[in-house]
């Protein structure tokens, strides 16, 4: 008697990596034409920009394309700082200092009333009393310059604090690996120097190898549970956790993770294996 429930299985094994192909593929497609249009949709306005500042001013379009892309490529780093220094506020750990939030906002804010002002100028003034247009773009131009330094000085500082947050953490780090293995704790200047009986790196390196061997033991650990859903996809998360050496919980943990990276699948007769 044929099987229905068995052929509907391997029917639906066969596709699923097909399916998984197509899905990928289509990801990486709307992925590009949202990128694509992000950006495209600012090419009209910089296009009539670059014209209409080519004739205020008698530069060539060449020139206008400049000016257009200059205020184009201002709001994008304006932006990109803000939205760095809110990331920074919402990961940041309690003793870690903060970053301005509110100046990075209000540059953002005044930027787009000027960029208004500029590109309103630009595109609809009154070219017969240009003399105006021109000096109130003369004034505008600066104080966008002004908003551009702020962001850097800005994004410098970031960066600094990102650096300074990191090496803290390296040397609390290295100070418990150097606690763990009996050896004295290291202090080291901002020239390098080192105190101590061992170095910073040498204690990083026992944090790096300890790391090594847990992923090492996990990623072992990892392929003894598919071996074992393979050779039963019945298998019980007690009985699976027994065969890789570790927990009941760390079995299901891991069988979770597992289906979430599309690599095992639960199709209601046991555990499927889609991906070596």
């Amino acid at each position: 008697m044929v099987n229905l429930e068995k052929i509907a299985a391997k029917l639906s094994g066969a596709v699923a990596p097909l399916d998984s192909v197509m899905g990928a593929g289509e990801a990486i497609l709307l992925a590009g034409v949202v990128r694509l249009a992000t950006w495209g949709s600012s090419i009209p306005n910089a296009v009539l920009v670059a014209r209409s500042a080519a004739q205020m001013f008698g530069l060539s379009l060449a020139w206008g394309f400049v000016i257009a892309a200059s205020l184009e490529l201002i709001g994008h780093a304006l932006i990109e700082h803000w939205q760095s220094a809110k990331d920074w506020n919402s990961a940041k750990r309690a003793g870690d200092p903060a970053v301005n939030v509110g100046l990075a906002l209000a540059l953002v804010i005044g930027y787009f009333i000027i960029d208004l002002a500029m590109v309103g100028a630009l595109a609809y003034g009154n070219f017969e009393t240009s003399g105006e247009w021109q000096q109130f773009l003369s004034l505008s131009y600066p104080l966008v310059g002004v908003g551009v330094a702020l962001a850097t000085d800005g994004r410098a500082r970031l960066f600094r604090l990102k650096q300074a947050v990191q090496n803290e953490r390296a040397e609390k780090a290295a100070e418990r690996a150097a606690k763990r293995t009996g050896a004295r704790p290291v202090v080291q200047d901002v020239d390098g120097e080192t105190f101590g009986n061992r170095s910073i790196s040498t204690n990083l390196d026992v944090l790096n190898d300890a790391n090594r061997t847990r992923t090492e033991q996990k990623e072992a650990a990892i392929v003894q549970l598919l071996d074992a859903y393979a050779n039963d996809p019945n298998l019980s998360f007690s009985e699976a956790g027994r065969v890789c050496g570790r927990s009941k919980s760390w079995a299901a943990g891991a069988l979770a993770e597992l289906e979430a990276a599309g690599k095992v699948r639960r199709n209601g007769h046991g555990v499927e294996i889609l991906e070596g």
